[in-house]
């Protein structure tokens, strides 16, 4: 076979029909298992240096959501970050599509979003105004995480958030809908890590019920 990759892959097919073969040649082969995790990682890097649109609601299998509170310090404390997983299997370490946005005071949200260096396009600055007209909250521009400022940012994908109610909407191309409920504590009911201040945690898997904090709504 002229092609090594497809060679590679073709054995681990032969092996994968049979899991105790496919784990003996796994243990006895550790160099062959970092090469592959390097390989993975590598592809997960380029894949999350892609800016992408938030995936539809109803293709998600797991989404969620973390506000973080970083002192009095910064000009703008408050973030946050909107992870999503898809698919029967997924790499919990490694979300399919993750976004943070800094928030901004609904009455200065039009101001800083205009003089932003990310000069965004006229149809996230309607939306960015439309959330801020609400007259309460923050609201902030989802930026790819992985990736530096400036074009990085994803088109109309806009958060408004009331952090003292709790509650959160998020608008997107593919989607508008409102999070689920925020808790204090992680799914394990610990105290959120990080400057964590909120975690809202929603599933289309009736499995991950006891993980989550309720469910989204679609406006």
């Amino acid at each position: 076979m002229d092609n090594p990759f497809a060679a590679v892959v073709a054995e681990l097919d032969f092996l994968g029909q049979d899991n105790a073969l496919l784990n003996s040649a796994l243990y006895k082969n550790p160099d062959f298992v970092a090469w592959c995790e390097r390989i993975a990682d590598r592809q997960h890097k380029v894949r999350a240096s892609v800016v992408t649109p938030l995936p539809a609601l109803e293709t998600i299998l797991a989404l969620e959501a973390t506000v973080f509170d970083n002192g009095p310090e910064p000009k703008f404390r408050h973030k946050i970050t909107l992870q999503t997983y898809m698919g029967d299997h997924p790499n919990w370490k490694r979300p399919n599509w993750k976004g943070t946005a800094t928030l901004w005071p609904h009455d200065v949200a039009v101001k800083t979003a205009k003089k932003s260096k990310a000069k965004f396009s006229e149809a996230t600055l309607a939306v960015v105004e439309a959330l801020a007209g609400q007259g309460s909250g923050f609201v902030g521009v989802f930026m790819h995480t992985g990736a530096g400022m400036g074009s990085t940012y994803n088109d109309q994908h806009v958060v408004w958030i009331d952090i003292e109610a709790n509650t959160a909407m998020v608008y997107s191309p593919n989607a508008h809908f409102w999070l689920a409920p925020f808790d204090k504590l992680d799914a394990k009911g610990k105290p959120l890590k990080s400057n964590g201040i909120l975690h809202s945690r929603s599933s289309s898997a009736d499995t991950l019920d006891h993980w989550s904090t309720g469910e989204p709504v679609s406006l």
